[in-house]
C-alpha cells in the first residue's frame, strides 16, 4: 500500500501501524526511528505493540523466504 500516506481512510493509530510496519521494513535509517516508534507506543498498549512487532517480523520473514524462492501466487478460481 504504498499511498497509505495520502488517504485520509486510515484512523491515526492504523497510521500509527503503517507507519511502524514501514520503518521495520524498510530500515532506511537502520533503526526504527523514535518519532515513529513514540506515536506507535501512543496507540498501542506494550502488548499489543509486542503483538505488532512480531506480525510485521513474521509476514516481513514469509516476504522474504517468498522472494527467495520465487514464489508465485495461486490464482485464485
Amino acid at each position: 500500500m504504498p499511498t497509505w500516506a495520502e488517504s485520509p481512510l486510515f484512523t491515526a493509530k492504523e497510521r500509527a501501524a503503517l507507519r511502524l510496519t514501514e520503518a521495520i521494513t524498510l530500515l532506511t535509517e537502520g533503526h526504527v526511528p523514535d518519532e515513529v516508534w513514540q506515536e506507535a507506543e501512543k496507540h498501542f498498549d506494550p502488548a499489543e505493540l509486542s503483538r505488532l512487532v512480531l506480525s510485521i517480523a513474521a509476514i516481513n520473514a514469509l516476504n522474504r523466504i517468498g522472494v527467495s524462492t520465487r514464489m508465485v501466487p495461486a490464482v485464485a478460481v
